[in-house]
């Protein structure tokens, strides 16, 4: 009984570090194309994204 509870929360705490984890690397990988000019693309998509149909806050 306590292994299966130990075991359990052991899976949820890996779960969500791997969750962490890969949004750190998406974060990171969003931040890298943003520097550069293959960016723009990418740069542009998440301004409207994050904009959410206002161009006024695309451009901040």
């Amino acid at each position: 009984m306590v292994k299966q509870a130990l075991a359990g929360m052991l899976k949820q705490a890996l779960a969500g570090m791997l969750k962490q984890a890969l949004a750190a690397a998406g974060g990171t990988a969003v931040a890298q194309a943003v520097g550069t000019d293959v960016g723009t693309g990418p740069r542009n998509a998440v301004a409207r994204w994050f904009g959410r149909g206002g161009a006024r806050r695309e451009q901040a």
